[in-house]
Parts: C-alpha cells; structure tokens; sequence
C-alpha cells in the first residue's frame, strides 16, 4: 500500500514538474519535441539524485507525451486560450465603461486594474503562441 502512495505522489510530482516546464515562456517546453527534451533532462536530473519513483513518473509522462502530442494539438490549444483571453479582456473592457457610465470612481479604477490584469494575461497567451511558432519554425 505503501509503494503504490508513493508512485501515485511522485507521479503527481513529476507531472507539476512537467507543468511547470510546460508552461515556461520560452521555447522549452512549447512544442512536443521542447516537451520531450525538457522531461528527458528532468529525468537525467533524477538519475543523478537517484530519485527512482521520480524517473518513474516521469518516463510515464515522456511515455504521454510520445504517444499523444502533436503540435497541431498544442497550436489548437495555444489559439484557444489566447481566444478566451480576448473573450475575457472584452467582457472587462464592458465591465470598464458600464463602471464609467455609472461615474462611480472606485468602481471605475476597480475595473481597470481588473481590465490591466486580464490585457496582460491576453499578452502571455499571445506570447506563448508566439514563442510556438518560433519553436516550430526553429525545428524544435
């Protein structure tokens, strides 16, 4: 019973690790074969330390991710998510000019510092796509 918690918490370690890496603004990790490389380093990195549930988890995660990942999945994905930021950005910049026609000053600078976080995480995604099309073009 011991063993199978202890796979399960390294599984679920090296998959936030994957995450994490995943999701890095750069090009590590934007495109399958940045996905392949970035856990096959971890993997090394687990090697050295001697971590056997780690490389474990992570052999399972480079495993999913040569059997499953395409980069017209991870583009789709990409477009998707900057779509909804836009979506997101939209609703505030309603939100922004309902505040305004009400003239409530405290409601206004609200939804403004709500519209500023929602345009930045808008840039993030559209920099993450970005940074995939750079990837892909650089045959990463």
């Amino acid at each position: 019973m011991n063993k199978i918690i202890k796979v399960s918490f390294i599984t679920l370690a090296a998959a936030i690790s994957f995450n994490a890496l995943a999701n890095h603004q750069d090009y590590d990790g934007s495109t399958c074969a940045g996905k392949k490389s970035a856990i096959q380093t971890q993997i090394d990195y687990a090697k050295k330390a001697n971590n056997t549930y780690q490389v474990k988890g992570l052999e399972k995660a480079l495993s999913d991710v040569n059997s499953y990942c395409t980069n017209s999945d991870l583009e789709k994905k990409y477009k998707e998510k900057v779509q909804d930021k836009l979506n997101d950005v939209q609703e505030k910049q309603a939100d922004l000019k309902q505040a305004q026609l009400e003239g409530n000053t405290k409601k206004i600078a609200k939804q403004q510092a709500k519209l500023a976080e929602k345009q930045q995480e808008l840039q993030n995604a559209k920099d993450t796509l970005d940074g995939f099309y750079k990837a892909v073009k650089a045959g990463q």
